[in-house]
């Protein structure tokens, strides 16, 4: 597949990634901060009222649970008393005496001993390990990947011709962030699909990708939707010509 020499025109080629989820994050915390200072002090007010208004009540409640101590105290005096049959303490030292590894466990005499009692090459518990990872920061990543490619994003966008045919074309890079979609490519493609659709040109959008951007969380999915919408209007409205190359690798992650 190859463009005609000396046609193929780029789009959109100056929109750059950056961090919005750092960007947005800082400001509404900043913003929470100061919005609620009023609200904490209605609610510490608030919740000095009900302590001093549920002290009856507290009171009453108090009695009602002695009173139901007193009353269970005669059944639980008949369940210990059942407990504390010969019948039942035989019953449980055979259920639970199990014979493990050459030796005779009596686990219902060993229930009261902790775990390093009962194992004392146990006693200490196995520490923790944490792995630490050295992971740069988002947009450090797609400056070292701007460097390597020599791309500013992962898909290039434009306008060329196909043996003398005009034809809009978008060529997805895996090397850059493994073709990975965040709201930079969303919108590359969109605009493409758009600017297909006012010139009724064909389109064609090569896919080498890994599916959406996690580092930009929800904002690299709406990009789906987007992009669905205006191939919708391009396909079904227009009814343009459209093909989609799928290359190796490409994925839906």
């Amino acid at each position: 597949l190859l463009i005609d020499p000396n046609t193929w025109d780029p789009m959109n080629e100056k929109i750059a990634s950056m961090d919005p989820i750092k960007w947005d994050s800082e400001e509404a915390l900043s913003g929470s901060d100061s919005e609620e200072a009023p609200i904490g002090s209605d609610s510490e007010e608030a919740l000095s009222g009900s302590d001093s208004e549920e002290a009856p009540i507290g009171s009453d409640s108090e009695e009602a649970l002695s009173g139901s101590d007193s009353e269970e105290a005669p059944i639980g005096s008949d369940s210990e008393e059942a407990l504390s049959g010969s019948d039942s303490e035989e019953a449980l030292s055979g259920l639970y005496s199990e014979e493990t590894s050459g030796k005779s466990i009596n686990l219902y005499s060993a229930s009261a001993t902790s775990y390093a009692e009962a194992d004392p090459s146990q006693s200490d518990p196995p520490e923790e390990t944490l792995i630490e990872f050295d992971d740069p920061l988002y947009i450090d990543r797609i400056d070292s990947y701007q460097k390597k490619t020599g791309l500013t994003e992962a898909i290039q966008t434009g306008i060329g011709q196909l043996n003398g045919i005009p034809v809009a074309m978008g060529v997805m890079e895996f090397e850059f962030m493994g073709g990975s979609m965040g709201s930079v490519v969303g919108e590359k493609i969109t605009r493409l699909i758009e600017y297909a659709t006012n010139q009724s040109l064909p389109l064609i959008i090569v896919c080498a990708s890994g599916g959406a951007r996690m580092q930009e969380g929800s904002l690299s999915l709406m990009q789906m939707a987007k992009i669905s919408s205006a191939l919708y209007h391009f396909q079904t409205n227009q009814k343009l010509f459209y093909v989609s190359i799928l290359t190796s690798p490409t994925t839906g992650g």
